[in-house]
């Protein structure tokens, strides 16, 4: 298995305010061997690992912990591009069931299209893969992170595929508080 991060807030503030602190988790550790990147040396932190080709990131973490909110983050001010296994899921829910609306997101109908790993499990994969492949074929991808790696097999197929696999924390109150 690979290496894991984790990224966090450490002050519990909301999402554009206070510091985010990013952890490196050796798969064999526990969280008080974690080494901590602050927010405030990110940039000299990027800085040094942009002089790989593409740096690929996937984000893992539970439901409002700053996946997005990071993933904005990095394409914004590092060049990154972002892809979701739920992207292509969304879409075609709304593709069939056109009525629905998108706001408030209709979580009953999401699940129900997850029938579709029954008939294939890598059907959401599939169309992440073709995003990736996309992204590096752009000269001005600095990096690709994926916002959304849930399924098991969604995390191999992102450690088969160079996808350094972080996790994104919040505590809960800030999660529920984010929620509502």
């Amino acid at each position: 298995r690979g290496s894991v991060y984790e990224i966090g807030r450490v002050d519990g503030g909301s999402t554009t305010d206070g510091r985010i602190t990013y952890h490196y988790v050796d798969d064999d550790a526990d969280d008080a061997n974690m080494d901590t990147i602050s927010h405030d040396s990110l940039s000299s932190y990027f800085e040094v690992v942009t002089s790989a080709p593409v740096i690929k990131l996937a984000f893992v973490g539970k439901m409002r912990s700053g996946k997005d909110t990071v993933a904005t983050r990095l394409v914004t001010q590092y060049g990154f591009q972002s892809s979701a296994f739920g992207t292509a899921l969304k879409a075609s829910a709304h593709d069939i069931f056109p009525d629905v609306p998108r706001t408030p997101k209709p979580r009953a109908l999401y699940q129900f299209m997850n029938v579709m790993r029954d008939y294939d499990p890598s059907v959401w994969i599939k169309h992440v893969e073709r995003s990736v492949e996309y992204a590096l074929d752009r000269k001005s991808t600095q990096g690709i992170v994926i916002t959304d790696a849930r399924q098991a097999n969604e995390i191999d197929w992102c450690r088969n595929n160079g996808f350094t696999i972080v996790r994104v924390t919040a505590p809960d109150d800030v999660r529920i508080a984010r929620a509502q």
